[in-house]
């Protein structure tokens, strides 16, 4: 193809010698974004990390481009939580904030829209990743105040990304409201095909937002309209059929022991779609074991308390 045509060119030599400071990001630019394209994510690592430290070579350059340096960056953090380079993550996470913190960058409006986007999506990752909701939790005022100001900026796909971490990092640290509200957020796009899989499973995840804050009767009216997007939606994975199977059986359960038994048969599924490769990567969207284990060990120790209480 024409990509490996130019990788086969002459002049991406990487000993090719006299190469200007320009030809040889461009050629760190271009391996990466080839290894990135076959999903070899150690090969495409290598060269963005080479990329990020050519910039850095020339740290009075970074200040004439740094909109490319934070791209650069952007990329490295993606490969380093995609390989489990935590250290480095948070390395990296340091230069951005201390960008963000730069008075002398906001006067970029473009640079502060990226440096936004950038730090605060992977400042959120980090906290999802390593449990730190705390943490994440503080970020959050940041990240709504940034919206609002930069709202008609932002891009679409960046919003909805934002704001769908905000949502974990609230469900993390139990403020259901909080939780509700971001992912009213991500459901307020007018635009569906923008990340409509989030979209799919934003709506999925409010039921059970709902379920923990209570709040029944919103509760309710969401299951129907749910039921009726996922029954008109051409589905991508099997668990939205499941899906649609589960809420019919909650709207006829009464009793809360009905219930626990209906979420420890809902368990032994959802358990068995982590075997199948077409259906795992529902778990990227939301931790439903870790969700069904916690309510089961909840609801069975409710129930035992019931009974002793009762005999």
């Amino acid at each position: 193809d024409a990509l490996k045509q130019l990788l086969d060119s002459p002049l991406m030599d990487p000993n090719l010698e006299h190469r200007s400071y320009e030809a040889e990001g461009m050629q760190y630019r271009i391996y990466a974004t080839y290894y990135f394209i076959l999903r070899d994510f150690e090969s495409c690592y290598t060269y963005i990390t080479k990329l990020v430290q050519h910039f850095e070579s020339r740290p009075e350059l970074i200040r004439l481009d740094p909109f490319n340096y934070v791209n650069s960056i952007n990329n490295l953090l993606n490969m380093t939580s995609v390989l489990a380079k935590e250290d480095e993550n948070k390395k990296y996470l340091g230069k951005l904030q201390e960008m963000v913190q730069d008075n002398g960058l906001r006067k970029s409006k473009s640079l502060e829209l990226k440096l936004f986007e950038v730090y605060y999506y992977h400042q959120m990752n980090s906290c999802i990743r390593n449990y730190e909701y705390g943490q994440g939790i503080n970020l959050l005022t940041a990240v709504e105040d940034g919206l609002a100001s930069l709202d008609d900026k932002v891009d679409k796909m960046g919003k909805i990304m934002l704001c769908f971490n905000a949502f974990h990092i609230s469900f993390g640290a139990k403020k259901f409201g909080q939780a509700e509200k971001w992912l009213d957020k991500v459901l307020d796009n007018p635009d569906r095909n923008v990340r409509e899989d989030v979209y799919c499973f934003a709506r999925i995840i409010l039921l059970i937002v709902l379920y923990e804050a209570g709040d029944e009767a919103r509760l309710r009216k969401e299951m129907k309209i749910t039921y009726g997007y996922l029954y008109k939606r051409t589905k991508a994975y099997h668990f939205e059929t499941m899906v649609m199977g589960y809420i019919r059986a909650i709207a006829v359960t009464q009793a809360e022991p009905q219930f626990y038994s209906l979420l420890c048969n809902i368990r032994e599924e959802v358990k068995a779609l982590k075997e199948n490769p077409s259906e795992r990567r529902i778990f990227a969207y939301f931790d439903f074991m870790l969700w069904l284990d916690s309510k089961i060990s909840e609801l069975g120790q409710a129930l035992k308390s019931d009974n002793s209480i009762r005999a």
